[in-house]
């Protein structure tokens, strides 16, 4: 019986001095049916120089650039490189991250001998020591696997650590306008499909921290922190208010809440292209009604916190 074929897709964007050493793990893999798709988002340094020397010596690597009709980003990068791939499976991987040598080898074997459409491992954060620790202080053992615990946060994975069956991929996109939380909003819709999932409990990848990194970034801002969570969550209510449960979607409405209420105390100024209330009276449960109000007479008291509902449904549309 021939090999699935596994297609690993990453961003990349000016990491001519760390990507060799993302390509260098998937080369190492003891599972060899594998193509690895890299979409440049624009990169002014080497970085074209480096993937092109390991594409000349090994053809399953393919780089390609973002067409400039698509939306600056990464996950404009994912999106578009899992339009181009063709294997039967999918791992997205980001281009400062290292995978073990039976990253794809385990990965493989257990969604194949289970009845599972989708997988994930576990992962380490590592620093410029090589100091590592865990990425995540959930233990994904105590929960069932499915949309509700993942929304609700009762059980996490990360891109790097997700394998999936393609067929179930086909109708799911990341969004293109969030610059973090993009995964979670990923999964957040992928999940609605009521698909079957595995959780591996090993450790396969290990996720690089330094100070470039988006997430670092925002963590010195607590307003861009705050402002990017309330969009995570209210756009994610959005795209899957059709199919989501009572839990899920109150669950998220609380979450933007109190995001809107840091932005107040934060003194964050937001657009003023939002329209609370026209938004509110859109929809008919109570609750969603009580939150929106509250989030309203924080913003009201704040003086200068607007909750963003109206802006984020039209950025979504």
């Amino acid at each position: 019986m021939s090999l699935p074929l596994v297609s690993i897709i990453i961003p990349t964007y000016n990491r001519a001095h760390l990507i060799g050493e993302t390509l260098d793990s998937i080369l190492a893999q003891t599972y060899t049916n594998w193509e690895c798709i890299v979409v440049d988002d624009g990169s002014i340094d080497d970085t074209s120089v480096i993937v092109n020397n390991y594409c000349e010596q090994d053809q399953r690597f393919k780089y390609y650039k973002r067409p400039s009709n698509r939306k600056k980003g990464a996950n404009a990068c994912r999106n578009y490189g899992f339009e181009l791939s063709k294997g039967e499976f999918i791992n997205w991987f980001d281009d400062d991250d290292i995978m073990t040598i039976h990253f794809i080898d385990l990965k493989i074997k257990h969604i194949l001998l289970s009845n599972a459409d989708f997988l994930f491992s576990k992962s380490n954060d590592f620093d410029l020591k090589d100091n590592e620790k865990p990425m995540f202080n959930v233990d994904n053992n105590l929960h069932q696997i499915n949309a509700v615990n993942f929304v609700t946060q009762k059980i996490v994975w990360c891109t790097l650590d997700f394998f999936s069956k393609r067929d179930f991929l086909e109708y799911v996109r990341f969004n293109e306008i969030l610059k973090s939380g993009q995964e979670y909003n990923f999964f957040c819709k992928y999940l609605q499909q009521n698909l079957v999932g595995l959780f591996l409990n090993n450790v396969l990848a290990k996720r690089r921290v330094h100070n470039n990194s988006i997430q670092q970034k925002q963590s010195k801002s607590a307003c861009d922190y705050a402002l990017n969570k309330y969009l995570v969550y209210v756009i994610t209510f959005f795209e899957i208010e059709s199919k989501a449960t009572n839990t899920e979607l109150n669950y998220l409405l609380s979450m933007a809440m109190s995001r809107a209420y840091d932005l107040s105390v934060l003194k964050k100024n937001v657009p003023h292209k939002a329209n609370l209330l026209y938004a509110v009276f859109k929809h008919k449960r109570i609750l969603k009604f009580m939150s929106f109000c509250i989030s309203l007479v924080c913003s009201y008291i704040s003086g200068k916190g607007y909750v963003l509902l109206n802006y984020s449904k039209k950025i979504i549309k």
